[in-house]
């Protein structure tokens, strides 16, 4: 059905291996089968009213109707026009296992299996958002998912005592966003299109979702992939309901339409200024505005658009079912006080509901609690009592909401640089490896604009310039310094240079001078940190070299390569060494790879994920004044490994790294992974 567009295994093995674990135990859980305990009770020994009444009543009447009109026909037959106010994705889903269990009643002769099918449809589509949450969160408290999602009050009442089938657009609208994460552009589309075409308040969700393909450099190239799937899907559900006389009334005319216009300013002469429409503009336009937007903050301002709606007109309460997952997912990410301020939501919302809308019958009971329970109560006419809730409900739901956005920007921030731009020198001996490592950068990085500022380009003769035969070809004076530097400060400046497509070596990837917009800056070649306002400038320093298996020898055995190592200046430092001779099972031309780095950063983390992902050998030192260690990594390692470790060793990667980040293999690959760490860690710094 619906899952044959997701490949389950290709979103696991995205994981790390803590998270793949944590799915696996999902199910093994008890929260897990307290909920489930619950479900499969309240489907087998309740029915709510507004199935018996209406749900049921429909799609019993259209099992056997092979006609494409069934609203029209129910109608036909004098059927309430309030039986199914939807079209035909959630008519064709709750059909199928309502007519297994219709059909096994029908040869039994009893009528209780085909509301079984019906709560059963539920119950998978319950299930399957559970999984999308825990897919998209990916690190996560099993208990605090459980708890705040599977074992929710507000879940389980809506779905299985009050009736509401609000769970499939949802259901289908979380694993839109999990595929679109994946990078499965054309499956998402189509359950977009399947979420809003099973209940168009679905529609809310649809701006934050372009405008994140816009925002996000990875994904924008796929938007036309997820938009064509869509446009056919909506056009097509559009064809399908065409004059079709009964679902205008029973769907389109419906009470619950007639709320978008509750809530307005009077503005005299007959003028209205409606406040929903309103205020979801301005949500869209601040949501716009941002430059860069995370997955976080995108799932985030989703939940916050459906607490819109809830805030600024009455709800019915399967309306509520929208915000949960949202919620939940709010509430196990962040690490603030979610639980005292989600609580009075839960509270007003259980009373709001209990005491005013419809409830069960209870079959082994025979007990029948349909009414709502202030029915029960004598002399139940107070109106302030139930406004004084309500009040509470919208108010609390408005601070769940506040919060919400809160976190949501707090994390759109952690890799924001809000300091100017990242500059990241790198000087050595071999401009080509250097160059690989910067050029295959933008392949791992999300939203980051990179530029490549190299003093190869500032050579002042050509090499068979006589004056460059009196010079070694590396010398100082070789190179125009002075230009050099005057070009760096005018990129960190925002200014334009001069001849900037001779100086910046992958300027063709950008446009109308975007390379003033770049926030991270490397600078690479001889003598690139050679003058002190260059460093002083320069977040990360870092030496590069490459040898030949006997200069590094030589090298090792006079000490030569220690005193280089620990130059005061450098703060992480790599040295080469080529392989005598390359096998053809080895992914580098390089069979070591010398690191020295600061003490105590994540160097032991690396350590064991090398050590368990991969089959490298690894030596570990520490430099006399314990402030560096040195790391000796020889071996192969592929870069399927490498995304592995980087999934592993990056804090809320998705926000700063590809789904499919294109590693490179062996040493380089690691030479990268070291490196965006450290790039990880300085933009998180500065974003603080």
């Amino acid at each position: 059905m619906i899952l044959s567009f997701i490949n389950i295994k290709k979103i696991t093995d995205s994981f790390g291996v803590s998270e793949q674990r944590n799915i696996k135990q999902l199910n093994k859980d008890y929260l897990f089968k307290i909920g489930l305990f619950i479900r499969l009770f309240l489907i087998f020994s309740t029915t709510p009213l507004i199935h018996k009444i209406w749900f049921l009543p429909f799609l019993e009447g259209s099992i056997f109707d092979i006609r494409i009109d069934p609203w029209s026909s129910y109608l036909l037959q004098g059927g309430d026009y309030l039986a199914f106010p939807y079209g035909y994705v959630m008519y064709f889903f709750y059909k199928i296992l309502t007519s297994i269990g219709h059909s096994i009643d029908i040869f039994i002769g009893t009528s209780f299996f085909n509301k079984v099918g019906f709560g059963l449809s539920s119950l998978l589509f319950d299930l399957g958002t559970l999984y999308g949450i825990a897919f998209i969160a990916k690190k996560y408290s099993i208990k605090a998912l459980l708890l705040f999602y599977w074992c929710s009050p507000i879940v389980i009442y809506i779905i299985y005592w009050h009736g509401q089938l609000d769970i499939l657009p949802i259901f289908l609208l979380i694993w839109c966003i999990t595929l679109m994460h994946i990078e499965k552009p054309i499956s998402s589309g189509i359950l977009l299109g399947l979420s809003i075409s099973s209940k168009y308040s679905m529609l809310i969700a649809l701006p934050f979702i372009f405008i994140y393909y816009l925002r996000n450099k990875r994904l924008i190239n796929q938007l036309y992939l997820n938009l064509i799937p869509l446009g056919i899907i909506l056009i097509l559900n559009f064809v399908l309901h065409f004059n079709k006389q009964g679902f205008v009334q029973m769907v389109l005319q419906s009470p619950e339409t007639n709320k978008l216009f509750y809530v307005n300013i009077p503005y005299g002469l007959d003028l209205k200024l409606y406040l929903l429409p309103t205020v979801f503009l301005v949500l869209i336009y601040l949501f716009w505005r941002l430059e860069k937007i995370t997955l976080d903050l995108l799932f985030v301002s989703i939940g916050v658009g459906f607490f819109s709606v809830l805030i600024l007109l009455p709800p019915s309460p399967g309306w509520f079912l929208w915000v949960i997952p949202f919620l939940t997912f709010y509430q196990i990410r962040s690490r603030g006080d979610y639980v005292l301020t989600a609580i009075p939501f839960y509270i007003f919302f259980m009373t709001y509901n209990l005491l005013y809308s419809s409830g069960a019958y209870v079959n082994f009971l025979n007990l029948n609690l349909n009414l709502p329970l202030i029915d029960f109560v004598p002399n139940n006419n107070n109106n302030n009592l139930r406004s004084i809730i309500f009040t509470g409900l919208q108010a609390s739901s408005l601070l769940v909401s506040l919060k919400m956005y809160q976190f949501g920007i707090w994390r759109n921030n952690y890799y924001s640089s809000l300091r100017g731009k990242l500059a990241v020198g790198i000087q050595g001996n071999n401009g080509n490896t250097i160059k690989n490592v910067v050029d295959n950068l933008p392949n791992i990085l999300v939203n980051e604009r990179l530029i490549n500022l190299c003093t190869e380009n500032y050579r002042k003769w050509k090499k068979n310039d006589p004056m460059q035969k009196i010079l070694s070809e590396n010398d100082i004076l070789s190179f125009n310094l002075i230009s050099y530097s005057k070009d760096f400060f005018n990129i960190i400046n925002r200014r334009n240079l001069l001849n900037e497509s001779k100086k910046i070596f992958n300027l063709k990837n950008f446009k109308n001078r975007d390379y003033k917009n770049s926030n991270i800056v490397f600078l690479s070649g001889y003598h690139c940190l050679d003058i002190k306002r260059i460093r002083d400038r320069t977040s990360l320093k870092i030496f590069f070299d490459t040898y030949k298996k006997e200069e590094y020898n030589n090298l090792v055995k006079n000490n030569f390569l220690k005193k280089k190592f620990e130059k005061s200046f450098y703060d992480l430092s790599f040295v080469l060494v080529e392989a005598n001779k390359k096998s053809n099972f080895m992914k580098s031309s390089y069979s070591q790879l010398n690191i020295s780095m600061a003490n105590g950063f994540f160097h032991e983390k690396l350590l064991r994920n090398l050590i368990a992902l991969s089959s490298l050998k690894i030596d570990l030192q520490q430099s006399d004044n314990l402030e560096k260690v040195n790391l000796s990594i020889s071996g192969d390692i592929s870069s399927e490994d490498i995304l592995l470790i980087s999934k592993n060793m990056i804090v809320n990667s998705e926000d700063l790294i590809y789904y499919n980040s294109k590693w490179s293999d062996g040493m380089q690959g690691i030479i990268e992974l070291i490196l965006i760490i450290h790039l990880a860690d300085l933009l998180h710094q500065r974003s603080t």
